[in-house]
């Protein structure tokens, strides 16, 4: 294809998009939420994405050249991967920025009580981005938080203290992801008789 039959006449309304901005984007891979008004503009938008006289190479004076073949294969599974993400492709993040779970527990016996979160569905991924811990009523001498994953256990606090009753223990750290069977667990030691434990897991789930 020669840069002759790439040129295309500039047209009134016309979206275009910089080949090499698509190519080299600056920007890193990241995790959004969209609402379901967004999703409808940007589906029905992958129409343009489709065809090579929305993106642009270079500029003339009365003319703009559309991408070589090799950028527009390029470009065009870029945009096919995009497409299967907006229409609906299984393997799709829900709950983002939302509640895991919030579980509360309220003592019978004093004693030494484990709050747990989970486990996670067969279907499901969790990350976990914050964990928060309290006793309501009655300081904790001592607690532990634990997140099994598929590698292993992750230690959030050990044998940490909450010497303020009320206050949460905040973890919002690296966010950890929960395969499959994982679960977040809490440990409050010497707790007292009708105190009530609360635990809040915030994050996001994905089916796979």
């Amino acid at each position: 294809m020669t840069e002759y039959s790439q040129r295309i006449q500039y047209r009134s309304n016309q979206i275009l998009i910089q080949t090499d901005r698509v190519l080299a984007s600056q920007f890193r891979s990241q995790t959004v939420t969209l609402t379901g008004q967004e999703l409808e503009i940007l589906r029905n938008l992958m129409t343009y994405a489709h065809d090579p006289r929305t993106f642009v190479s270079d500029y003339g004076s009365y003319y703009y050249v559309t991408p070589s073949e090799e950028d527009w294969d390029d470009i065009e599974e870029i945009g096919d991967g995009l497409e299967g993400k907006l229409m609906g492709n299984d393997n799709t993040i829900f709950g983002v920025n939302n509640v895991i779970a919030v579980a509360q527990f309220r003592n019978v016996v004093p004693g030494n009580d484990l709050v747990t979160i989970g486990p996670v569905p067969e279907d499901e991924v969790w990350v976990l981005q914050t964990l928060m811990y309290r006793t309501v009523a009655q300081a904790s001498t001592l607690n532990a938080a634990h997140v099994k994953t598929s590698g292993g256990t992750a230690v959030l606090f050990d044998l940490d203290i909450l010497p303020v009753a009320g206050t949460f223990r905040v973890y919002d750290g690296n966010p950890i992801v929960i395969m499959s069977g994982g679960r977040v667990t809490v440990t409050f030691y010497l707790t007292y008789q009708g105190d009530q434990l609360q635990v809040d897991a915030t994050g996001y789930k994905m089916k796979v």
